[in-house]
């Protein structure tokens, strides 16, 4: 994960604890190694990325590629190198290597490694290689923070769309916010300072809107478009002028295409002939406006008489033709005009600067009553006669045009990847795109894969924009909600991500703790909990005791929240003594309270309990929680007939009972019951929990019973 720009806003900020993979560099592709032999600098944590070598064997070739990286200068590295002391890495023998990420098809996992100094080497005079255990992530791709807020209001919240009207209508809510997009994009060029960036992402959400906009028109139609015949060349020639403006021309150049695109503009045009020009143009330009006031509109007449009026109209034009025969230069101008309208596919292609526009032009002129069957040979007629510009945005276009969604939708990842995600994903609950294999042959060779799962399209996609934004510091959250809804592969991607996010405070670490917990991932919610411990020792040994009190009051709200012994489990590995603080000296007897009670030593269990108790270091909130875990041990004490709590200790539980069910502390005590009812029931092997925290009350008042007999049959009692 990285971002280019060492003061971009988007760069992942770097935690004092890194967790320490357990994954071998050897388990990805594609070796690649940075040319510099100094690219390291001190204290950046990135690399220079004017070119680096990439290393890719087929058969027994291999085969060397520079690549360049988006223009940008550096590489950051997430998380960062740290350095172990005050050396410069560029003068030392440590260098980086980097492989592809096999989960990524724009990703670098990087490790240092290189010769240890002699001096450090088992035997004198000989030097080792060393490899770096930590792993690195660096993305290729730049996201640009100013886009945030659109990604968000576009996510994946739902797992599936009925094929109704709604469909349409969520089309339509995504179309809106390309427009609001598009619209402020083009707000911002009035600033002095705007950067060639703001500029490439106009016209990346221009050519979104394009895509997005013509699979509307294909593919989803409302129900009024359906019965109303004619709509789709009023709804093609709409896309042609909002997607494709025209560009600055010359006077009859100009005109031609406005009423080659049904503009009204046109009317404008041909009436200041009629003030320019003098009388000798007026009378057939009048007669010119009255044929394009005069045409024919699906809109206002049913079927069968828009072919009789059309048919009319068409013939006055041919009588106006015949008029200007012998007219000189007006009758080469106007005759191309009613060229244009009666539908000449030759004169229309010829006007024309864009195959789109061509498009357009026939579909209106010519077939104003095709449907979108008829536009594929429309298509091929134009081909023939207009070339085409190769982009990403053409050939997209193309593809769905010819009702080859798969291929459209593999154009649209050039152009974008929320793209082709979100037009993949509504497509498929059309039953439009179908299965592919999830690595395309470019790839496949690229990174020498053979084996992946096949996924359909629609999860292909989603996966490369999920993963586009897991480097970022606030998307990579929406990035698994992405994950969550790939079927085959999504949980894989969850499941070796979520331990890679760095997190710097624990309302990140909680939020990663709920993906692991929403989506079964044990074990990876326990390395994250282990990476609390680098933590808890860093904030130790720089006597940060606040942050301390934070992960100390996160580990009991977990606790409470979950009934799991997921983050004690860190606390094992750090070695306290009398000068550590004692929030942390109580976590650690807490997790040894739960370990004695699971091994069934229940007398030493309750002795470490009245110990916690006693302290008064737990806060209100967790009091409750103190107190229940008397209950089981009174239950095994009873059926095992041993006395866990003296007289005494039950005295002293009763009288913390009585404070958190008081006035005073009820509100926070009924707040964590609620809390605690979650994962305190009768199917987990709990009793029922009230308010009044009766059956706590119940077996400390029999144990005060079990005590007194106990102790009155006793020597002393009869003295």
């Amino acid at each position: 994960m990285s971002i280019f720009d060492p003061d971009s806003k988007n760069r992942l900020p770097s935690a004092p604890f890194t967790f320490q993979s357990t994954l071998n560099p050897t388990d990805v592709d594609e070796i690649a190694y940075p040319q510099s032999t100094k690219f390291y600098k001190k204290d950046e944590g990135s690399f220079d990325a004017e070119s680096y070598l990439t290393v890719s064997s087929t058969g027994d070739a291999v085969v060397e590629q520079n690549v360049a990286i988006n223009n940008y200068q550096k590489i950051h590295l997430n998380p960062l190198f740290m350095y172990d002391g005050d050396i410069n890495w560029s003068e030392s023998n440590q260098t980086l290597g980097a492989k592809f990420n096999p989960s990524s098809v724009n990703g670098l996992m990087c490790y240092v490694f290189g010769k240890e100094p002699k001096e450090k080497a088992e035997k004198v005079g000989e030097e080792m290689i060393h490899q770096d255990i930590q792993l690195y992530m660096c993305s290729l791709n730049d996201l640009m923070d100013d886009r945030r807020s659109f990604m968000e209001a576009t996510r994946v919240d739902r797992k599936d769309i009925i094929r109704t009207i709604k469909l349409s209508n969520i089309y339509s809510d995504y179309s809106n916010l390309i427009s609001k997009r598009i619209r402020r994009l083009e707000g911002m060029k009035s600033k002095d300072d705007i950067s060639d960036k703001i500029y490439s992402e106009l016209d990346t959400f221009q050519d979104i809107f394009s895509v997005w906009e013509l699979c509307r028109i294909i593919y989803i139609p409302s129900k009024q478009e359906y019965n109303q015949f004619g709509q789709f060349s009023h709804e093609l020639l709409k896309w042609i002028n909002h997607c494709f403006p025209l560009p600055d021309e010359f006077f009859w150049s100009r005109l031609y295409k406005l009423i080659l695109r049904g503009s009204s503009q046109a009317k404008t045009y041909l009436e200041s002939i009629i003030k320019d020009g003098g009388a000798e143009f007026s009378d057939h330009i009048k007669l010119v406006l009255d044929i394009l006031d005069s045409r024919p509109r699906t809109t206002e007449l049913e079927y069968h008489e828009f072919n009789l009026r059309r048919h009319e109209w068409l013939s006055k034009i041919s009588d106006l033709q015949t008029k200007l025969r012998g007219e000189g230069f007006l009758e080469g101008k106007i005759n191309k005009i009613l060229m244009i309208l009666r539908g000449h596919t030759k004169t229309i292609t010829d006007e024309c600067s864009t195959w789109q526009e061509a498009l357009g032009g026939l579909v209106y002129h010519r077939r104003p009553t095709c449907d979108v069957q008829e536009l594929e040979n429309i298509l091929n007629v134009i081909l023939k006669e207009k070339k085409t510009c190769n982009t990403a945005l053409d050939d997209a276009l193309i593809q769905f045009i010819f009702r080859k969604v798969e291929k459209g939708i593999q154009h649209c990842e050039r152009i974008d990847l929320w793209l082709s995600a979100h037009l993949s994903d509504i497509l498929n609950k059309l039953d439009l795109v179908g299965r592919i294999n999830s690595q395309s042959s470019h790839q496949k060779k690229k990174f020498n894969i053979t084996t992946q799962p096949d996924v359909d399209i629609r999860e292909y996609c989603l996966l490369n924009y999920a993963e586009s934004m897991v480097s970022h510091t606030t998307l990579w959250q929406l990035a698994f909600k992405y994950f969550e809804h790939c079927e085959i592969c999504g949980y894989s991607y969850i499941s070796q991500l979520v331990v890679r996010i760095p997190f710097e405070d624990e309302y990140k670490a909680n939020k990663l703790l709920s993906i692991c917990k929403h989506n079964g991932l044990t074990l990876q919610e326990k390395t994250i909990s282990r990476r609390y411990a680098s933590a808890i020792v860093y904030f130790i040994n720089a006597g940060d005791t606040a942050s301390l009190e934070v992960i100390y009051r996160m580990f009991l709200d977990y606790y409470i929240d979950t009934g799991k012994l997921t983050f004690l489990d860190t606390i094992e590995s750090i070695q306290l003594d009398d000068a550590s603080p004692v929030s942390i000296k109580f976590l650690s007897r807490y997790r040894l309270f739960h370990a004695l009670k699971q091994n069934g030593e229940i007398q030493r269990a309750g002795a470490i309990l009245m110990e916690l108790l006693r302290a008064q270091v737990a806060p209100i909130s967790f009091w409750p929680v103190l107190l229940l875990n008397a209950l089981p041990l009174l239950q095994e004490g009873k059926a095992r007939k041993m006395i866990i709590f003296s007289t005494q200790d039950t005295l002293e539980i009763l009288r913390n009972l009585q404070d958190v069910t008081s006035f005073v502390y009820q509100d926070e005590c009924l707040a964590c019951i609620e809390r605690l009812k979650k994962w305190h029931t009768q199917e987990n092997g709990y009793s029922e929990l009230d308010k009044n925290l009766t059956a706590l009350r119940l077996a400390l008042l029999q144990n005060s019973a079990d005590c007194y007999i106990e102790n009155s049959s006793s020597p002393w009692m009869f003295e």
